[in-house]
This record gives C-alpha cells, structure tokens and sequence, in this order.
C-alpha cells in the first residue's frame, strides 16, 4: 500500500484521475469473497487509509474493487457461517462457479481454484452481511467500488426454503434492496 501514493502521481501527470485497486483484501483477488479486510502483507487497513489519504493529495480518486456475490468455499466463513446463505436451485443444490485460474498450471487446468458459491441477495440476512462488509469498505477512505460480477445475480432465482424468502425469489429483487 505504501507504493500506491507514488502511482498515484505518476497517474495525476499522465492525465489518470482515478485509481482502482484490486487484490488489496486478504489473500489477494477472488481470495476470502465476501470479506473485504485489507491484507496484512500489504500493510493491513491502516496503511491502506493511508495510502488512500496519499492518492486523494495527488487529486486522484480511488475505487475499491469488491465481489459480494460469491463466497469462497475454502474459507472458515463459509463453513461455518455463509454457507447457509447460498443460493439454491430447484432440487435443493448449490451449484458452485469453478473458481477462475490466473497462474499456475494446476489452476488453469481447474485442479486448484477456489470454487465460488452463490450467495443469495433476496436472503434479508446474507443482505445484512454484504451491507457489513460494503460498509467496512467505505470506512477505508475510498470515493467508490466496483461491485464485480452483480450482473450475474440478475438472471438467477434461489428456491432455498430456509432463507426468508419465497421458493424461486429473485435474486435481482434482492440486488436491487441491496
């Protein structure tokens, strides 16, 4: 994060105004989804806050990119608490996006990815949850996000009988109360 203050300049001159900073949560991009706490490695939220303070001097905006849809089945924070929240067909399964693979060769051949799990948005509760996280984010000194892949969400229904909702409520219904 201590760097982002110098790109932020190099930015101004060459006429960029606004900075998107992806990967900054922990574990890096489509790591840790929904959570959205500033890696330690990086300097954790205090030196992002301060980096971001360092952006804004330079007179440029910033945006943090954020991805609530989904959840990352590999965490505790699934395990535990959001995988109650997933969205379900119609037979009752959740089915899973395969994860995306950047790198290595195993994650490009969709042996190693984090699978993603649908969250439901017409779920009240899982709303409150992304509501906690997005505000986190604001708390960060940032002027904006980029809510990553909502649109998927707007084609999509969830017939789950333990969310609150209606059997086959729309997950744009919730989008859009979100």
């Amino acid at each position: 994060f201590k760097e982002l203050p110098a790109m932020a300049k190099e930015c101004r001159k060459a006429g960029v105004k606004i900075m998107q900073i992806i990967g900054f949560n922990r574990g890096g991009q489509d790591r840790g989804n929904p959570c959205f706490t500033p890696d330690e490695r990086l300097g954790g939220v205090k030196e992002l806050k301060k980096a971001i303070t360092g952006i804004h001097k330079h007179g440029v905006k910033v945006l943090l990119f954020c991805k609530f849809p989904w959840a990352d089945e590999a965490t505790q924070w699934y395990r535990k608490t959001l995988k109650k929240h997933a969205v379900k067909n119609m037979f009752g399964y959740v089915e899973p996006h395969p994860g995306y693979g950047y790198q290595t060769i195993m994650e490009l051949m969709l042996h190693s990815n984090r699978k993603f799990i649908p969250m439901c948005y017409a779920s009240s509760a899982y709303r409150k949850i992304a509501l906690k996280e997005f505000a986190k984010i604001l708390g960060y000194g940032a002027d904006g996000i980029q809510h990553d892949e909502l649109i998927l969400h707007f084609r999509g229904y969830c017939f789950s009988k333990g969310h609150g909702h209606k059997e086959g409520a729309a997950l744009a219904n919730g989008v859009l109360e979100l």
